[in-house]
């Protein structure tokens, strides 16, 4: 792993974005599939089994989205800053957005099954994951969209 990433790694960026994309994609492809009606036993339907939509929206939004908000700045050195800040802000915005369908999807299929919320870890994992990228996004929205911070705060909060 350490050639791949060595001291070389900007040319090996290209390839690792590829590989990422592809993963990612292919991810949110299968676990949409897993829970299509030819291999679940359900099929999308909010009003019946709204669990199906759990997955997708949280693959789609925290891995597929979120990562892709990430990499926007890294990937896009060449575009317009302003031009980044808006895609960035757009995928942080349909991250959230996916996992906030996902949140609603699992507490409302719990609610139509008479079963307790979060009793595993995993509930509160994901609880706690959420709560946390809230936070996260608020944080950078009053840093960095809605600048009122000082820019030594703001250079502090920015990753390096």
């Amino acid at each position: 792993m350490f050639a791949i990433l060595g001291r070389n790694s900007q040319s090996n960026y290209p390839i690792l974005l590829g590989l990422g994309e592809f993963f990612g994609a292919l991810s949110v492809l299968f676990v949409g599939l897993f829970f299509d009606k030819h291999v679940y036993s359900s099929t999308y339907n909010w009003k019946t089994d709204p669990f199906t939509f759990h997955p997708l929206m949280m693959t789609t939004g925290l891995l597929f989205c979120y990562g892709n908000a990430i990499l926007l700045y890294r990937t896009f050195r060449q575009t317009p800053k302003l031009t980044v800040k808006i895609l960035h802000a757009l995928f942080l915005i349909l991250s959230l957005i996916f996992g906030a369908v996902g949140f609603t999807a699992i507490i409302r299929a719990k609610i139509l099954d008479n079963e307790s919320h979060f009793i595993s870890f995993h509930s509160w994992l994901g609880l706690l994951t959420l709560i946390l990228f809230v936070l996260q996004w608020i944080c950078g929205f009053i840093s960095f969209l809605f600048p009122k911070l000082s820019l030594d705060t703001r250079t502090k909060y920015m990753p390096t």
